[in-house]
């Protein structure tokens, strides 16, 4: 279902199934039609999905609540997987790092975005082809995670007795 006012263009999958969130796996099998440069996805519980399809800059004030709304839902315990969120494009995953920072006595978060997803970005905010295609659909050379892993060892939110299944095998 999309999320209403603010948040509208964002999407929650729901399931009663505590397989759910294994669904993320494979962003082709979701009930959201995936956007034109790529859809961010995040797994903040066992019954729940997050997607933002991303089809352009226009999408930019989204993808702030993308952002912001897994952290927020993520809560340690039985149901948690993982408040990270991924951009997915082209088969791959590459992952939104996001570092909880101290500044100035106030709690900030730090987002760094992979080099591919900036680069595309600067191309959409510049138009620099003629057409407006993005001119890195073909661009192999940056680093990128082929799979999505919510694994628990590189997770922060993540701790003891949190230890996310990744659910059963796909046929």
């Amino acid at each position: 279902r999309e999320l209403p006012g603010e948040m509208a263009g964002l999407f929650a999958i729901e399931g009663e199934s505590i397989y759910t969130a294994s669904l993320i796996r494979d962003p082709e099998r979701l009930p959201v039609e995936g956007g034109l440069f790529g859809t961010f996805l995040s797994a903040p519980a066992k019954q729940l999905i997050l997607a933002c399809p991303f089809n352009g800059m226009e999408d930019t004030p989204k993808l702030n609540h993308m952002i912001g709304l897994p952290r927020h839902l993520y809560s340690p315990g039985p149901a948690a997987v993982s408040a990270r969120v991924r951009w997915y494009r082209n088969g791959q995953f590459e992952q939104i790092v996001m570092t909880p920072q101290k500044r100035d006595g106030q709690q900030v978060l730090d987002v760094h975005i992979p080099a591919r997803l900036g680069e595309l970005m600067m191309d959409l905010a510049g138009d620099t082809t003629e057409d407006g295609s993005d001119s890195n659909a073909d661009d192999d050379d940056s680093e990128e995670d082929d799979e999505f892993d919510p694994g628990p060892e590189s997770d922060p939110d993540a701790g003891p007795g949190n230890r996310p299944s990744n659910g059963p095998d796909k046929k």
